[in-house]
């Protein structure tokens, strides 16, 4: 970051992603759930400051500025260089509010999930609406599954299903 900082053209742009950065981190900070507020998303407004910031960047510095930094032997790959470059320091400086909103959106989503799972295990086979004529008992149809496993085609499976269920 030191090199890219180093163009007086750069410093600017990146002041304005320090700034931004820096209001990311105080909206996070504020609550947890804040980030999950930002419009359209923290995912899209990220994706869009990186990229105007890596387009900018790759752009200032004239020939053998920061666009053609010497990394590689053509373009792309210092253009590649400058994504990885900005993309790190993004993370680096709004890593830890996003990593606590992502433990908090990820946790209540377990939180629903075993909720679910809970209430799943108290119903019946009749619950979910099978006629009686299509109903079978778990633990029946778990090792009837295990017995075709020894036979290998289709129609070998076929006829072990059809000996077995009658």
């Amino acid at each position: 970051m030191a090199f890219i900082r180093s163009f007086p053209d750069a410093e600017v742009i990146l002041a304005e992603l320090d700034a931004f950065l820096k209001n990311v981190n105080f909206v996070g900070m504020q609550h947890v759930d804040n980030l999950s507020r930002i419009t359209p998303s923290l995912r899209h407004s990220l994706h869009s400051h990186w990229s105007k910031v890596v387009t900018r960047l790759s752009r200032c510095g004239g020939t053998g500025g920061i666009g053609s930094m010497g990394f590689g032997s053509d373009s792309t790959s210092s253009l590649l260089f400058l994504s990885q470059v900005i993309e790190s320091y993004m993370m680096h400086t709004i890593g830890g509010v996003v990593m606590q909103w992502m433990n908090s959106v990820c946790s209540n989503i377990s939180h629903n999930v075993r909720n679910a799972i809970q209430r799943l295990k108290l119903l019946t086979i009749a619950d979910y609406g099978i006629h009686p004529e299509f109903q079978c008992y778990f633990a029946d149809a778990i090792s009837l599954l295990c017995a075709v496993s020894h036979v290998y085609t289709p129609s070998e499976k076929m006829l072990a299903f059809q000996e077995e269920i009658g």
